[in-house]
């Protein structure tokens, strides 16, 4: 039986993943967002890891007043990475419509 990390390596690279090493190379565009401070995924390590691999596109995003959950730590900054850097690789935001106001309730 696959465990997750090994399963996503077949999926992704349609190789099989046990006794095999990491692939380098990628056909799926390939973006890190990284807290300068993480403890859990350490920078340096990350940043190695990413300069080793091959992708279509390759980005690689530090956020500098963050550690592990930048998503937390700089909320403003995160949404703004996905408008900019996420959504265009979705096919932009034209399938989404605006929600509506809610009611004003008296």
């Amino acid at each position: 039986m696959l465990d997750a990390t090994q399963w996503g390596a077949r999926a992704i690279t349609g190789r099989p993943a046990a006794g095999t090493p990491t692939p380098e190379r990628y056909e799926v565009p390939m973006l890190f967002l990284m807290g300068r401070y993480d403890l859990h995924t350490p920078y340096t390590t990350a940043l190695a890891r990413f300069e080793r691999l091959e992708a279509p596109l390759m980005r690689f995003i530090t956020f500098e007043r963050s550690a592990h959950f930048v998503m937390l730590e700089e909320p403003g900054r995160f949404l703004m990475t996905l408008v900019r850097e996420v959504l265009p690789l979705a096919g932009g935001a034209k399938g989404f419509a605006p929600m509506p106001e809610p009611p004003v309730r008296r």
